[in-house]
């Protein structure tokens, strides 16, 4: 999925595997790749539905596909934080 935050210059998007892609959304050029990593360092999968959630600036929320996860995750490092 792809979401777009309010106030923000880029889009993040996910394809079910253990990316966020940073996107700029005026040429829908990946700027940035996010290679997330679950609470023990291990490569977390089949990410997505991604939220932003106000006054928590730098991370991004998703789940994996498949469970009843929401994640936590911190944009600069892609570390799952909860």
């Amino acid at each position: 999925g792809t979401f777009l935050p309010p106030l923000r210059l880029e889009a993040y998007a996910s394809d079910g595997s253990q990316y966020i892609y940073v996107i700029d959304p005026n040429s829908w050029n990946t700027i940035q790749t996010i290679e997330v990593n679950d609470l023990n360092g291990k490569k977390l999968s089949n990410i997505n539905e991604l939220e932003i959630i106000p006054n928590y600036d730098g991370y991004i929320f998703a789940n994996a596909w498949m469970t009843n996860f929401v994640y936590m995750i911190e944009l600069a490092s892609g570390n799952v934080v909860k």
